[in-house]
Formats: C-alpha cells, sequence, structure tokens
C-alpha cells in the first residue's frame, strides 16, 4: 500500500464538524431538498419511458467540457432504476460534506494515545445513509464533484406514460479557489511540500481532488520522518456571487522520530526474530513511510503469511522515538504435498499412467528456511528425482541462498545428474536479483558422447506476486552462460574412429535463456482472468544439442491435453490463458486455452547434405477444470483436447495438494 493510499484511507477518520463550514454548505444544500419533492414523488404513480430527457435551462451558454459531463451524465441515468426518482427529504445530497469533512483532521494513522470512546464513531463517511439515496441527489453529487458547487436539479415534467420524465441541470459556475491559508509550525522543506501537493489559487475547486491533496501532504510529512502528522482544516467560506472558495487549513507536522522496538502478534520467539529480520527495518534508522511499505512487500514476496497486515506505529518511553508491531496471519498447515497424476490411451491400446509428486516444507520451526524434494515419470522410460533446500538471510545479511540437486534419466538414451547454487537479493518493492552458479554432467550409453559436462553463470531479475487475493503478477528473467566440455566414446574395433561428429574432445560455449510471467486479473468479485507464459532457449554453439541439454514440456503443468514432456526443443515456449469463476482463494471453475511451440535441429543423412535442419510446430490445448478447496488441501482436475474435441484423445489431469 503506498503512502498516498494510506494517508486517503486514514482520511476517513474524522471528529466534529466546524459550525463555520456546516453554514457555509447549508447555502448549496438549500437548492436540491426542493428538487426532490411532490413532483418526484408523483412520478411514481404512472409509468412513464425511460431514461428521463437530461437537459440544460433555457439560454444556458454551457461549456463544452460541461455539454460532455452531461452526455456521461445521459448514460449513466439510463443504467439506474427508476423507483430513485422518489427521494425521502432526509436522504437528499450529502456528498460536499462528506467530501469536505474528511479533510477537517487529516492523519497517516490513528493517534495510539486516543482511547476507545475517543475514535467511537469516528468515520461518519463510511457509515451507509438511513433510506435510499434519489436519484437527483445522486446525479446533483455528480455536478459537485465536478466544482459546480452551486449546482441544482430539477424534476420539470413527471412524463405521461409512454413518454420520458424531463430533468433540468442547472450547473451554475465553476467554483475555483480563492485563498488557501496553511498555519503550523515549520519544518525543513514545508514550503517545496506545500507548493507540490497543494492547488493553486484559481485552479478550479473540486472537493475530492482537495481531500487528495491534503492527504498527499501527510503522506509526504510521514515520508520526510513525521510519523504523526495532523492536516486540520477549521474554516470553508464560499462566496457563491464570486463562485470563490476560501480554506484556512493547518498542518501540525509532530517530531520527528527514529524506529525503536519491533514486536509481532506471533506465538512462538523464532518466528518472530525471523520475522523481523525479513522485514529489513533497521532499529535506530530515521523514520520514513516508504521503508514501512518496502517492509510489508518484503515480507509478501516469501509468500509464508496468508495475510500481511498494516503494521501499527506507537510511541515509545524514548523520546522521538516509535515502534513497531507486525500484524501477520501465519499460512495453517503450510507444509503441502503434491500429486499430479495424468491417464492417457496408448497408441497400441491400453492406459498409460505419468504423473509427479512434490513436497514442499517452505516454512520449517518458523525460520524461514525451505526444504522440497520432487519426483516425476512421464510414462514414457523418463524419470526424475530432485532435492533443494533454501537458507534465507544468511549471515545475517538480507541474501538468500538455495542448493538444489537434481538428476534425471531417459532410459537408452542419458543419465544426467546436475548442481545449482542460487543467491538472491530484494531491491525495490516486490523485486529481487539473482545470481548463481551450476554444474550438470551427463552420461550416455550409445553414440558418438560418452559424456559431457557444463560449468554455467546465471544471473536473473525476479518480480513477486505478494498478496494472491488481489490482482498482481509475477516474472522471472534470468540469462546463463555455460562452457561445456565433450568426452567422444573410445573408437570401435571394427572402424577405429570415434564417430562422425567433429567437435568431439573439444569445447563450446552456450548461451541458455529463460523467462517465466504469470498473473491474475479480478474482473469480478468472483470472477478472474490468469495468464501464463514460459520462454526457453538455448542457443549453442555446436548443434544439435543432445536431449539432456533441450527442453522438455506438455501435461498438467504446462500444456494440458497432452503427455507429460511430450515436446522437446532447443527453443521451447508455452502459455495458457483461464477464465476462473469463483472467490479467491476457494473453489473454482474454469475453463482455459494453452499453446505450445518447440524448434530444434537435426543432422541429415549423408545423402541428403549433411546438413543441419530444423523441425518445429505449434500445438494447442483446451479444456475445462475444477478446483475444490478444503481445509486439507485442493483437488484440481481438468480434462484437456489436443485441438480437437475428441474423447478418444483427451487427457485428464489430476492434482492433488494436501496440507499438514
Amino acid at each position: 500500500m503506498t503512502c498516498a493510499s494510506r494517508a486517503r484511507r486514514a482520511s476517513r477518520r474524522t471528529v466534529g464538524w466546524p459550525s463555520a463550514a456546516r453554514a457555509a454548505l447549508a447555502v448549496l444544500a438549500a437548492g436540491s431538498v426542493a428538487a426532490v419533492g411532490p413532483a418526484a414523488r408523483a412520478l411514481a404513480q404512472g409509468a412513464a419511458d425511460w431514461p428521463p430527457r437530461l437537459e440544460f435551462p433555457a439560454g444556458f451558454a454551457a461549456a463544452p467540457q460541461s455539454r460532455e459531463d452531461l452526455a456521461s451524465d445521459r448514460s449513466w441515468l439510463g443504467a439506474r432504476p427508476a423507483a430513485l426518482l422518489v427521494v425521502p427529504a432526509d436522504a437528499d445530497s450529502t456528498a460536499l460534506g462528506d467530501w469536505l469533512r474528511r479533510a477537517e483532521q487529516l492523519r497517516p494513522r490513528q493517534d495510539p494515545t486516543a482511547t476507545a470512546a475517543d475514535t467511537a464513531g469516528a468515520d461518519p463517511g463510511a457509515r451507509p445513509l438511513r433510506g435510499h439515496r434519489g436519484l437527483l441527489a445522486e446525479l446533483r453529487d455528480r455536478w459537485l464533484a465536478r466544482g459546480h458547487l452551486a449546482a441544482t436539479v430539477q424534476l420539470v415534467d413527471r412524463g405521461a406514460p409512454g413518454r420520458a420524465p424531463t430533468i433540468v441541470v442547472d450547473p451554475g459556475p465553476l467554483f475555483r479557489l480563492g485563498e488557501l491559508v496553511v498555519e503550523g509550525d515549520a519544518f525543513d522543506g514545508r514550503d517545496r511540500l506545500l507548493a507540490t501537493w497543494l492547488p493553486r489559487p484559481g485552479d478550479p475547486f473540486r472537493p475530492s481532488a482537495y481531500v487528495e491533496a491534503a492527504a498527499g501532504v501527510v503522506a509526504a510529512c510521514a515520508e520526510r520522518g513525521h510519523p504523526f502528522p495532523v492536516w486540520l482544516t477549521h474554516a470553508v467560506a464560499l462566496d457563491p456571487a464570486t463562485a470563490r472558495v476560501d480554506v484556512k487549513a493547518r498542518l501540525e507536522p509532530g517530531p520527528r522520530a527514529v524506529v525503536g522496538p519491533q514486536t509481532t502478534n506471533l506465538p512462538g520467539e523464532r518466528g518472530e526474530r525471523f520475522l523481523i529480520r525479513a522485514a529489513g527495518l533497521r532499529r535506530g534508522s530515521r523514520f520514513r513511510e516508504s521503508d514501512l511499505r518496502r517492509a510489508v512487500d518484503r515480507l509478501r514476496a516469501r509468500d509464508l503469511y496468508t495475510r500481511v497486515d498494516e503494521p501499527l506505529v506507537h510511541l515509545t518511553a524514548a523520546r522521538d522515538t516509535v515502534g513497531v508491531v507486525w500484524r501477520v496471519e501465519p499460512q495453517e498447515r503450510a507444509n503441502r504435498v503434491g500429486v499430479v497424476l495424468g491417464l492417457s490411451r496408448r497408441e497400441e491400446g491400453g492406459t498409460r499412467l505419468s504423473g509427479q509428486v512434490d513436497l514442499d516444507l517452505p516454512n520449517l520451526a518458523g525460520t524461514g528456511r525451505r526444504l522440497a524434494a520432487g519426483w516425476s515419470d512421464d510414462g514414457q522410460d523418463r524419470s526424475r528425482f530432485g532435492f533443494a533446500y533454501l537458507e534465507p538471510l544468511v549471515l545475517g545479511t538480507p541474501l538468500d541462498t538455495d542448493l538444489a540437486l537434481d538428476s534425471e534419466v531417459l532410459q537408452d538414451v542419458y543419465t544426467r545428474f546436475r548442481v545449482d547454487n542460487r543467491w538472491r537479493l530484494p531491491v525495490v518493492s516486490l523485486w529481487s536479483v539473482e545470481v548463481g552458479i551450476g554444474w550438470d554432467r551427463t552420461t550416455y550409453p550409445a553414440g558418438d558422447l560418452e559424456r559431457t559436462r557444463r560449468l554455467r553463470g546465471r544471473v536473473g531479475l525476479l518480480h513477486h506476486r505478494g498478496d494472491r487475493a488481489r490482482s498482481g503478477w509475477s516474472g522471472s528473467f534470468a540469462i546463463e552462460s555455460a562452457n561445456r566440455s565433450n568426452t567422444p566414446r573410445p573408437a570401435e574395433p571394427d572402424t577405429g574412429a570415434a564417430g562422425a561428429t567433429g567437435h568431439l574432445g573439444t569445447q563450446d560455449n552456450q548461451r541458455l535463456l529463460e523467462g517465466d510471467l504469470a498473473g491474475e486479473v479480478w474482473l469480478a468479485t468472483a470472477l478472474s482472468l490468469a495468464g501464463r507464459a514460459s520462454f526457453r532457449q538455448n542457443d549453442a554453439d555446436v548443434r544439435p544439442l543432445p536431449l539432456s541439454e533441450q527442453y522438455r514440456f506438455g501435461g498438467a503443468n504446462t500444456l494440458r491435453g497432452y503427455r507429460e514432456n511430450e515436446f522437446h526443443g532447443e527453443t521451447a515456449a508455452w502459455g495458457g490463458v483461464e477464465v476462473r469463476l469463483g472467490r479467491a482463494l476457494r473453489s473454482r471453475v474454469y475453463t482455459f486455452v494453452d499453446v505450445g511451440y518447440f524448434e530444434f535441429s537435426v543432422r541429415e543423412a549423408a545423402a541428403a547434405g549433411g546438413g543441419l535442419a530444423i523441425r518445429s510446430g505449434t500445438h494447442v490445448g483446451y479444456g475445462l477444470g475444477l478446483v475444490t478447496a478444503a481445509a486439507a488441501g485442493e483437488i484440481n482436475l481438468a480434462v484437456g483436447f489436443p485441438g480437437s474435441v475428441d474423447f478418444d484423445t483427451a487427457k485428464l489431469h489430476v492434482s492433488l495438494l494436501g496440507n499438514f
């Protein structure tokens, strides 16, 4: 959450409304009460076409912007129910008063010394109005928001059956800011701060824009090291004759402060120590609102907590020192075991079972250490086993490091063993940089090569999604540079040669590109659009590449509707789009379309010239899926069709995810 959004949210906390401002607002409210009286009530007694006709008064010289606003109101009226033209007198327009009341007392957070009695009912703007808001009142609110503070709205003709009613809008003049006087204690950079955020004399006076500007001043003060600044609007003078608004306000920055003790709501001491270290807010440093926001982002990026709330900032016994209370909701049963199964028919008859099992322990003993292991089998003589361990905040630094071991076997083709060590450093908000080094060794039971070795260096950039219950995205982009050494197979006795490849026993270089992107956009409370895309490329000096150095995709996590790891390529890309129906982190149904592309080189026979040929292809899969979420985990069922609706070739992908 940004500083400005935090201040805007805090701006709804108000106390008492100055009598001077109330008197000024009464002038504006007088014109709307009569407009929603007997004529509006009579409309409900007879049927009328909808929407009503919307017009300016005869002879009114409307500016081009006002004409655009009226056209916008016509569209808005068409989507509103006709019954709202019947308005109780006590439910008339109150928008202007609400907007300006919110600017009466702004502060970035509640005063920690206030009692419950002081803060009870301090948010009148958030309370629903009694009864129903009238359509004429809402229409007038729209013109008040545009700066026409003397606007009136009248129903002049209720219409007859088959004829639309007529509403006349008299916007009146566009009010402008006259004099804005800001009193209060001086502090470093005060004049520049006010000039940056506040409107200037002569600017159109829009109530909501004034509230946002005042909230921006409060947020900027908090960013300069003042944890508890206060903005007071204590006089608002409206002059309908000159269309001028004069405002008198006061800005109290409060003392500057440094960060003091930090605590959490976690029950365990080890979990509390880790959270404070992971937040990265240093004790004794100058308090800044942006540092607090970045600390929240760092905690969300670790994906160890179901929710990370806005921390509480409070005064301490030490002079000019504030304490911070971190409020998080730890994940219940955060450990996960996942099972992905695939079932399809063999071409020669019968069925084929493929799948993957993953174990993930993301927060060992509340310390942030992570342990993961995985096994997979594609049902076609290819199997893999992997192990990974993450150590966070190594030696008190913000660096995370992980060690990964991976072994893969493709029967009668190759056996590969791989080791990777990566280091990650969080930089800005949800962004991290990554560097790493890796080594792998592959042996081949047949062919010209007996084994290959690669030493790889890696650099990457990562973006974490943060709150998974909201719209967001995650992504990574990495480049690896590899040096490969090749060992030829000993010469056969009958040929006296190692093979036909001329690069045996030499070294060559490779450049590996890797990119992933995934995101979700919420279109409604229970409707979202999700997408993902991945790209892999091995740009090698020597081609063709053995299968152990190519990328494979297909199956439940990449290209649904096809077998696990059915496709391979020196260049590979896959992705998909899903339309999901259901609330966040709950059961959902979805429909999907997946696309995959591969490209690899092969050496042609000597009769064809012995050169390299490129093989490529694009495949599409689509289908339906269901995710059922429960306390013990979730089940994901997806039926994918490989390019055409044929149940004989359809694939059923089953993912079982258990929490413990």
